[in-house]
Order: structure tokens, then sequence, then C-alpha cells
């Protein structure tokens, strides 16, 4: 980062590598970048923002992010919600159930 004032290059650079991470497969760096971006956006003042630099629309750095982070969820194996046990019920070969204790 060039210190005080955080640039479009800056961005540009961090949504890029999200993209080429996105192509390898790397879900979490992918996420990681785009993050870093988001939070370069968030802290760069509006009056120094110059659009035609800028090559992410703010609101497309949002949904990258979020899509990211859902795939990189998605092959850690982390997902959100509550897990729900199903009872099995076992048949005989007539098709009559019983308790697995019989």
């Amino acid at each position: 980062m060039s210190g005080e004032y955080i640039t479009t290059a800056e961005i540009n650079t961090a949504m890029n590598a999200a993209v080429t991470a996105l192509r390898a497969g790397d879900y979490a760096t992918a996420y990681t970048e785009a993050l870093a971006a988001q939070g370069l956006m968030l802290a760069k003042p509006r009056s120094n923002f110059d659009r035609d630099e800028l090559e992410w629309a703010p609101e497309k750095i949002d949904s990258f992010v979020a899509r990211m982070k859902a795939l990189k969820q998605s092959v850690s194996g982390s997902v959100t919600g509550s897990i729900v046990q199903i009872p099995v019920r076992r048949l005989r070969s007539d098709g009559v159930e019983y308790d697995s204790e019989c």
C-alpha cells in the first residue's frame, strides 16, 4: 500500500490477484484478495476516487467477496446451519420395519 493515499491501482491489483486465484481454484486466496480490495475501497475517501482508473465496480467487488466466501466454505467443508439427524428405518426382507436390537 502506498501509505496515506490508497490508489485505484492497489484495488485493481488485489482484484486481479483474486481472479488469478479463482482461475487456479484457490478460493481461499481469491476470497482474501477480494476482501483486501473491498477493505481498500472502504478506506479510500470518495473525494479521491477516480472511477475511470478503477477496473472494478464497488458493488461487483462486494458480490465477488460473497461468492468467494461461499466457494471457500464449500471446499473446506464449512457450512452454516443446523445438522438434522434422521432416524434410520430398517426393513426385513418381507418389508416389515424392525428395531436393530431384534
